[in-house]
């Protein structure tokens, strides 16, 4: 071996090794005290990338727990409402059902029931209005649906659909609605005088007649009291009878208890007509190409019934809604734009990941909304809610209970509907994702996370290098010294 002063390769090497023990000396100890494996880029490019995709995941799980949470509470405090909405409603029943009991009440007591009634409708109408979780209102509607009407010459509005989602909705109807409509009395002359004195039956509200009384008094006295009956007189080569609103619940029947009208018998009925719901090929679409299509057949002029996992959805037409659509229905592919609509007022981000959501929609639940679909309704009346219910009358006591039964069963079916998504889908997805993020946090920590184990035996080797090294230097430096017994011996 050859021996140089300038150049002490084996100090050189012992140097090397020893700054090799010193990287890997402080990464360890780096990694001990950290806790972590990967602390920067460079310890290990792609378990980082995993690493952090990772990270996403499970910080984004712990986000949409919360949120889920935060939404269970929401639901909580609409369903709380409507609790206190259906205790109103039962209430009110028992009222409607006292006023019923006409044998032993009288007027003051009807009065009573009445203005009793009047401050539930007040409590109703003031929980829809102020209910609110922060400062979101849940009752009053804002918590609906939002639907674009493109055709509002046939279309009114959409109401329900909220588990359809965001798309658009076609229709094509089939059937038009259409009014009960009954003519009598035809060829007589308008300033003509009735037949008889007598009592002249529309939907079972009596109209006194006298008898001289011309046929446009026999108009007026039938229009004095189509805010009960629902039906309006006009002539036109005789009288005609009409109802204000269509569908098969609201009909026309009209009888006379002697020959007011000439040429009709005296204590026949005259005639009876029903009106006809609208019945229509409903289709829901997203980017054009269908998704659900249904045949829907309402009350009146309004769709109502099922369409996919939509079991609440309606549809308002205008009177006739003729130019909806054609009758042969929309194929596969077309695009359907009549109500672009916005489902779900409510929605919540219960995933960790794009478009993981789910939407709810809620009804305004004031007095007018609600029981406006009750039917077999004594009298037919054109304009039926809760709001406008009086009991003070028999008719009007028991039309309240088959409104107030309708009303009931729309605030527990809304409840319902909160419930089952409380119960099967927030609830269940926070469970859920308590499992993910406990999985991928251990992935996670698998890639990222220092096995302190290893890590001692690391740091123990890479102590002892450093100490070997060391000793191994010291002696490499002190090699060029035999050189000096050489120079000496010379």
């Amino acid at each position: 071996m050859a021996m140089k002063i300038n150049t002490n390769v084996t100090a050189l090497n012992a140097q090397r090794n020893l700054l090799i023990a010193q990287a890997g000396f402080a990464q360890s100890v780096e990694r001990l005290s950290s806790g972590f494996r990967i602390n920067r880029a460079a310890d290990d490019p792609a378990g980082l990338v995993n690493s952090e995709n990772l990270r996403a995941q499970v910080e984004g799980l712990g986000q949409a727990i919360a949120n889920t949470s935060e939404a269970v509470n929401m639901l909580k405090t609409a369903e709380a409402a409507l609790n206190e909405v259906n205790s109103l409603l039962r209430s009110m029943r028992n009222l409607a059902l006292h006023a019923a009991n006409t044998g032993p009440n009288d007027s003051v007591a009807l009065t009573a029931d009445q203005n009793q009634i009047a401050s539930a409708i007040e409590s109703l109408n003031r929980i829809a209005a102020t209910t609110q979780y922060g400062t979101k209102y849940l009752l009053n509607g804002a918590a609906g649906n939002t639907a674009l009407v493109n055709d509002i010459t046939n279309v009114q509005g959409v109401t329900g659909g909220g588990a359809l989602g965001t798309g658009a909705i076609g229709i094509s109807v089939i059937q038009t609605a259409a009014v009960a409509t009954s003519s009598i009395g035809q060829g007589l002359a308008v300033t003509g005088t009735v037949s008889a004195a007598g009592t002249l039956t529309i939907n079972g509200v009596a109209v006194n007649i006298n008898a001289t009384d011309t046929y446009q008094d026999v108009i007026n006295k039938v229009n004095g009291v189509t805010s009960t009956t629902g039906v309006v007189a006009s002539f036109s080569n005789g009288i005609v009878f009409r109802q204000q609103t269509a569908g098969s619940a609201y009909s026309i029947t009209v009888s006379q208890s002697a020959a007011i009208i000439s040429g009709l018998s005296s204590g026949v009925l005259v005639n009876a007509q029903t009106g006809t719901n609208v019945s229509a090929r409903v289709s829901f679409s997203t980017n054009g190409a269908i998704t659900y299509t249904a045949i829907i057949t309402g009350s009146g002029t309004v769709l109502q019934g099922t369409l996919g996992p939509a079991n609440d959805l309606r549809i308002a037409l205008t009177n006739t809604g003729a130019g909806v659509g054609a009758a042969n229905g929309m194929a596969t592919g077309t695009v359907i734009d009549d109500i672009n609509l916005v489902a779900g007022g409510l929605r919540f981000q219960i995933g960790a990941n794009f478009q993981q959501t789910v939407s709810i929609s809620i009804s305004n639940m004031a007095a007018n909304n609600l029981g406006t679909t009750a039917t077999g309704l004594i009298g037919n009346p054109s304009n039926v809610s809760v709001a406008i219910i009086d009991v003070t009358t028999s008719d009007g006591a028991q039309n309240a209970i088959k409104i107030l039964d309708q009303a009931i069963s729309d605030v527990s079916a809304m409840r319902a509907r909160l419930g089952a998504i409380q119960k099967n889908t927030l609830e269940t997805t926070i469970n859920s994702l308590g499992v993910a993020r406990e999985n991928l946090a251990a992935s996670e920590s698998t890639i990222r996370d220092t096995d302190t184990a290893g890590e001692i035996m690391r740091f123990t080797r890479f102590q002892l290098q450093m100490q070997a090294a060391t000793a191994m230097l010291a002696q490499a430096n002190q090699a060029p010294q035999l050189l000096l017994s050489l120079l000496g011996g010379g």
